[in-house]
């Protein structure tokens, strides 16, 4: 049995019969005035009302990048609970601004592509990749993450670090995150995958963006995701605030147009996928 849910952003949480495990958690949903012109801190409240209804700790936490909307919460989730953290340079740096040591397996842009243990049955690959040209056509707040920064930090501080498409495997069943609107096409030679997870925003800045990657990994199912306007909270109605000019519906077209055969999954925040995936 395997649970999927897509919390927000480019959040997913994976629920296995033993375990929890989590890819770029973003809970805090600040507002737009916060993130842009204030100092950032998670909201330890929403976090702590997330976890607490999970049915146990997570066990594995895997971070693509670096910015804020991907790595703001984790520091709060690592001091509640002592899972695995996945991720890069920076992300040992955000940690061990807040007093986190060793808590990180930290991979290189150079040293992707080995298989990481997570739990029984469960791996995770870092792929090497890059970050979209998500504003006015350039990568925003590119870099590492400074470690002698002031605490809280502007979304800013929250550089993106070493970016990667984690390719995780639950028992037989192989998923792909992809965080962010690119990709190295090099580095997902050999790579494949049963379910892919695609970011829309900003998708038709990269020629090629659907067919190459779609050739490339070869996915039965696609799941869009995040195009949520992610500094809105989540209503009661539970329906999916969204990011506007995305055109969405070109997106899907593109895809069929290209595969006519896939399966395309427009999910709401916070449902279970696992009937329409598996």
């Amino acid at each position: 049995m395997i649970k999927v849910r897509w919390t927000g952003a480019a959040g997913l949480e994976f629920i296995t019969d033993q375990d929890v495990f989590l890819i770029d958690p973003y809970l805090s949903r600040l507002g737009k005035f916060q993130m842009f012109f204030q100092r950032v801190s998670a909201n330890t409240d929403v976090i702590e009302e997330y976890l607490e209804n999970l049915p146990s700790k997570p066990s594995g936490i895997v971070i693509s990048h670096t910015h804020a909307d991907h790595a703001l919460d984790i520091p709060f989730i690592a001091q509640n609970s002592k899972c695995q953290i996945v991720g890069s340079k920076s992300l040992d740096s955000l940690l061990k601004m807040h007093g986190l040591l060793n808590r990180v397996i930290v991979c290189e842009s150079d040293n992707g592509h080995e298989p990481i243990e997570l739990g029984d049955n469960v791996s995770v690959v870092m792929i090497p990749s890059v970050h979209g040209k998500a504003i006015f056509g350039r990568v925003p707040f590119p870099g590492e993450i400074d470690p002698n920064e002031t605490l809280p930090m502007k979304a800013s501080g929250y550089r993106h670090g070493a970016v990667f498409i984690s390719k995780i495997k639950i028992d037989d069943i192989t998923f792909m995150h992809l965080g962010s609107a690119d990709y190295i096409e090099s580095q997902l030679d050999g790579h494949t995958c049963d379910v892919l997870f695609i970011c829309v925003p900003d998708w038709k800045k990269k020629s090629g963006y659907t067919s190459r990657l779609i050739d490339i990994v070869q996915p039965e199912v696609i799941v869009l995701f995040h195009f949520d306007d992610f500094s809105r909270v989540i209503s009661k109605t539970g329906r999916t605030p969204i990011l506007p000019f995305q055109d969405i519906s070109g997106f899907i077209g593109e895809i069929k147009k290209h595969t006519p055969k896939v399966k395309i999954i427009l999910p709401e925040i916070n449902t279970d996928l696992g009937n329409e995936l598996f």
